[in-house]
């Protein structure tokens, strides 16, 4: 890394939280500077997890560098309530919380450079559009595995597969033990039910799968059913690109290209989309067995393979322009 770049901590508070992160700040930086905000994989302003079985893993402070060499500044934070970041009695842990954080992110960024760049990891595509809803837009937008759905839908495509798996050999119960996969495949037989209780106005349900429970809240479920991911794409008026994994098992795909469609729906035509051959959702290459990337997708195996570089070179491109960005992404395939 460069030794003259410059990182500095930027701590912020708003009712709910008080927020701590990391500006980067290469020399001779032009603007604007990005907002990273990290999806449900990032738990702390480098892009850790904080979970038990998962492996240490960088993927923001890797794209902080990696804006950091092209000469972009950018702002990284602890999500609430990790790291260095700390909730208030306020607090309720709901989708409209994180994104009140995420504005207040943007709003002290804005005052010190001229044009914000928002990236959105997973969820944190999300968290960028109820910021817009509430009239918090950036100069543009960069949407890395956004899922354009509903709630449901997600859901199936996480967990369906995971309970079907399970269930064609009685064997398979042992492994999904061993790698404490309980959760998972209640909600994978259970989450059309869980759907249904939130849809019905209730603020928990009990998810049960043999001896294994837990009481759920639904208050984000119900977020979803009253702001539908898909329809919240209508608040972004920026220029926005669009990038997925092709082997991402966590967003289907060809949800891209679905942004792409619902903001040119929404007469937002400055879009550009691309897919990535070989990574997953958090663009790291994933094996051509696609059994194998299955069971390391849910055993976090796969926060151990190699970053993609090229997702990079796509977003440094079309910081530039968005005609070099479509340019490199046509050179992929």
């Amino acid at each position: 890394m460069d030794t003259e770049l410059k990182e500095h901590d930027i701590v912020f508070g708003c009712a709910i939280a008080g927020v701590e992160g990391t500006l980067t700040d290469p020399p001779h930086d032009k603007e604007p500077c990005v907002v990273i905000l990290g999806g449900s994989h990032s738990h702390t302003r480098d892009g850790e997890m904080m979970h038990h079985r998962a492996p240490k893993r960088d993927a923001l402070k890797r794209l902080a560098d990696a804006l950091a060499r092209g000469g972009v500044p950018s702002y990284r934070f602890d999500k609430v309530p990790f790291g260095k970041s700390r909730r208030t009695r306020y607090w309720t842990g709901v989708y409209a919380d994180e994104a009140l954080v995420a504005a207040t992110a943007i709003r002290v960024i804005r005052e010190q450079f001229d044009r914000v760049i928002v990236v959105g990891e997973g969820a944190g595509v999300y968290l960028a559009c109820i910021a817009a809803m509430n009239g918090v837009q950036a100069d543009g937008y960069i949407f890395l595995g956004g899922h354009c759905g509903s709630g449901e839908e997600m859901y199936r495509y996480n967990f369906d597969p995971l309970a079907e798996y399970v269930g064609e050999d009685p064997s398979r119960q042992t492994w999904a033990r061993r790698h404490d996969l309980h959760r998972s495949l209640a909600l994978g037989k259970r989450y059309m039910e869980m759907f249904d209780a939130a849809r019905a106005g209730l603020n928990s349900f009990l998810l049960k799968d043999g001896e294994f429970s837990m009481m759920i809240d639904l208050r984000r479920r119900r977020e979803e059913l009253d702001l539908p991911p898909d329809e919240m794409f209508r608040h972004i008026a920026s220029p926005v690109l669009a990038l997925s994994g092709a082997r991402d098992l966590n967003v289907a795909p060809d949800h891209a290209e679905k942004i792409a469609q619902t903001l040119r729906r929404f007469n937002n035509e400055n879009v550009v989309a691309g897919t990535l051959s070989g990574v997953d959702h958090i663009f790291q290459f994933a094996p051509d067995d696609p059994v194998e990337a299955f069971l390391e997708r849910h055993t976090f195996a796969s926060f151990n393979r190699p970053y993609d570089g090229r997702l990079y070179r796509v977003i440094l491109d079309w910081l530039e322009s968005p005609e070099k960005a479509e340019q490199t992404l046509a050179s992929f395939s």
